[in-house]
């Protein structure tokens, strides 16, 4: 048979064991992390080209993509932007 003060101890356990619940599940404070980078080398440019790239005047097909995982996805994306 539990006596008052056994309780009591119980009581006191499980509150001490909820309260470090609490505190280890709060999620943790955003840190900042300030980065600076100098740049001490300067480049010299000797021409820019710019250069459009039409798509063909032949007729638009339909493309059906199946699977999609991270990988595929990349291809597939560059593939839609093309």
């Amino acid at each position: 048979m539990f006596t008052k003060y056994r309780i009591l101890a119980l009581t006191m356990a499980l509150a001490i064991v909820a309260a470090i619940a609490v505190m280890a599940c709060q999620p943790a404070e955003p840190q900042t992390i300030e980065v600076t980078r100098v740049v001490t080398e300067q480049v010299e440019v000797e021409r820019i080209v710019e250069v459009t790239v039409e798509a063909p005047a032949a007729p638009k097909a339909t493309i059906t993509f199946g699977d999609l995982n991270w990988s595929s996805a990349l291809l597939q994306n560059r593939i839609a932007q093309y």
